[in-house]
């Protein structure tokens, strides 16, 4: 095992921003320590701090131009206040001088807080990552040999599914890959038009290519059985068809659909639950996105049922309502 915990890569078969919301939201999931605390960035805190980057830049657009913005004719002279212009009452005056007083106060209390601190150090960390040279080594695909880049598939998912690997030889511990393309709007796995031909000429293909090829060389490398590979979704599709003037389609339907895990204690060739004949519920065994979660911890040498404090100080349990599936491991 890689230092005692497999390290994890993460595929997700979605597209649009809403759905690589939802995968990124489970990817922050994965990365709880053992020591019973969640490092992980505050996503909403985040943008707060690069607002205030822009608002920084805004702050000081409007300083320049403060004898304007205040009413002042701007020459360059000792005395600027004679040329106030008349209409600007004293008190207008004194009203925006004390609204910029509140925005240097505000902003000064911005700077201090810890949580705006700690924001400076994830940035610094994703700045570290941008200019790492290992990370660009890693990156750097076209060191593979060719023969093994074709069997990934020439596309971008099989390639940037071969870069996951390397990226895992690099150190990482949590690499995610999100199947995307470029070629219509709301297309990939997405299929509420065209269902079967996408399915048939690109979807099925690419993926079966990438994950098969990917199982494979982490088995000859030595790598599988401390990597977990977890190839998710966040939804199935309906049972029935939809049709479009683009072709049959079929819609969002969460009652059953399946994921794909393997490696690092996970059993091999093994199905765990059945729909129906119709493909629409669940028959037998069924196995919720926390079991999966709960599962995944359980790899990962941490508890899933532990507890960890909120920001205010009340124990919140890593995972609610889910359990470690036996059926899955090995």
């Amino acid at each position: 095992m890689n230092s005692g915990k497999p390290r994890v890569l993460l595929l997700s078969a979605t597209s649009g921003a809403g759905h690589v919301r939802a995968a990124e939201a489970l990817e922050k999931a994965f990365l709880a320590r053992g020591d019973s605390t969640v490092e992980h960035i505050d996503a909403l805190r985040y943008v707060s701090k690069l607002f205030e980057r822009a608002y920084d830049k805004a702050y000081l657009a409007m300083v320049r131009r403060a004898p304007e913005l205040m009413g002042v004719l701007y020459e360059r002279t000792d005395q600027p206040w004679r040329h106030l212009r008349p209409r600007l009452a004293l008190d207008r005056l004194n009203t925006r001088r004390t609204l910029l007083e509140q925005l240097d106060d505000g902003r000064r209390a911005l700077d201090d807080a810890p949580a705006v601190r700690s924001l400076d150090r994830f940035q610094d960390m994703a700045y570290s990552l941008i200019t790492s040279p290992r990370i660009r080594e890693a990156l750097d695909i076209s060191q593979e040999p060719p023969a093994l880049r074709d069997q990934y598939g020439m596309s971008l998912f099989g390639q940037a599914t071969l870069a996951g690997r390397r990226l895992l030889e690099a150190g990482a511990t949590v690499v995610s890959v999100f199947w995307d393309e470029i070629q219509t709007a709301n297309s990939a796995w997405d299929t509420h038009f065209s269902h079967f031909e996408r399915l048939k000429d690109e979807l099925l293909p690419g993926l079966d290519r990438a994950f098969s090829t990917l199982l494979v060389d982490l088995e000859q490398r030595g790598m599988l059985d401390d990597t977990l590979v977890l190839c998710l979704t966040e939804h199935g599709r309906t049972p029935r068809l939809s049709n479009t003037v683009r072709g049959a389609g079929r819609e969002h339907w969460s009652e059953v659909y399946c994921n794909l895990v393997a490696g690092a204690g996970i059993a091999r060739g093994r199905l765990v639950g059945s729909s129906d004949k119709n493909g629409a519920f669940v028959k037998d065994d069924p196995v919720s996105p926390k079991d999966i979660l709960c599962t995944t911890y359980h790899l990962l040498g941490i508890d899933p049922h532990q507890t960890i404090p909120d920001r205010l100080g009340r124990p919140i349990r890593l995972v609610a309502d889910g359990d470690v599936h036996p059926r899955l491991l090995g």
